[in-house]
């Protein structure tokens, strides 16, 4: 006959990860305040809202935004099995565009921006460079700096009903 008792030791051991897990939440959480707070220094040279750093998944779709993509690809790290991957590559043309519009090189964006993020980033937040990127609305930018393109200048001087162009 065969004996089928066992022992376990479970109730010995089930706390003792706990206190470890939480040493590691309290370090995820204060590493994550950190860099979400230089982000937020880049944001506010770039004239995005400094608080969107701190949101997780929009301070992505901003950096997109920032980077002259549309911020929706963020969502494409979302996809099952793949989504590590395509999210690995759009954030390499993010670095290097952003890189890019703060007048930096392609390497500072490949090495600072996407390998190093948390050293690039703070030398971004805090050094003197400017963000020449285009804003999200350009008529708005044009509008408000008082020049109006030649092509969109009326040059009708009188006020008199033109008639409807006709439609063949």
């Amino acid at each position: 006959m065969q004996d089928y008792t066992y022992t376990s030791t479970s109730s010995a051991s089930s706390g003792a990860g706990y206190g470890e897990f939480m040493v590691f939440m309290v370090v995820f959480v204060v590493a994550y305040l950190v860099f979400s707070f230089i982000l937020s220094k880049v944001f506010a040279k770039a004239g995005k809202p400094a608080w969107a750093a701190f949101v997780p998944i929009y301070n992505g779709w901003v950096m997109f935004e920032m980077g002259g993509k549309p911020g929706w690809w963020i969502l494409a790290g979302l996809i099952p099995f793949v989504g590590g991957l395509v999210s690995f590559v759009l954030y390499l043309i993010v670095s290097l565009e952003i890189a890019k519009r703060f007048g930096k090189s392609s390497l500072f964006g490949v090495f600072g921006l996407w390998l190093f993020s948390l050293i690039g980033y703070t030398m971004l937040a805090f050094d003197s460079s400017t963000y020449q990127g285009g804003s999200a609305t350009p008529a708005k930018a044009s509008a408000s700096s008082g020049s109006v393109p030649e092509a969109l200048k009326e040059t009708k001087k009188d006020d008199t009903p033109s008639s409807p162009p006709l439609v063949q």
